[in-house]
């Protein structure tokens, strides 16, 4: 079996496991509706994404897969009337859905 996406780490018959990394950049736009002070210049700064995942092949065109993967930036979110601030925002995010490849 082929893997198109991600770097094939582990596979045994029908359940491969993989890894994904990437590189790119962050810009965050964010406005204050809520009133508790967040402000943010926007600057434009690196980001990077580490994650990581099972495929379940139930043939060779249907599969499952499953994953998570962190997205690390550098960005700096901070409090204009205060001394605190939001150091390097990082989100994880998880995946789970079905598969099919023509």
């Amino acid at each position: 079996m082929r893997c198109r996406s991600g770097i094939p780490i582990l596979s045994f018959r029908r359940v491969q496991a993989y890894l994904t990394l990437g590189l790119g950049a962050t810009w965050y736009n964010l406005t204050d509706n809520t009133g508790i002070g967040l402000g943010y210049s926007g600057e434009a700064a690196s980001a990077g994404r580490v994650g990581g995942g099972l495929r379940f092949y139930l043939d060779e065109n249907w599969q499952l897969n499953a994953g998570a993967a962190v997205q690390l930036t550098t960005n700096d979110i901070s409090n204009p009337g205060a001394q605190d601030s939001i150091s390097a925002v990082h989100y994880v995010s998880a995946f789970a859905g079905v598969r099919y490849r023509f």
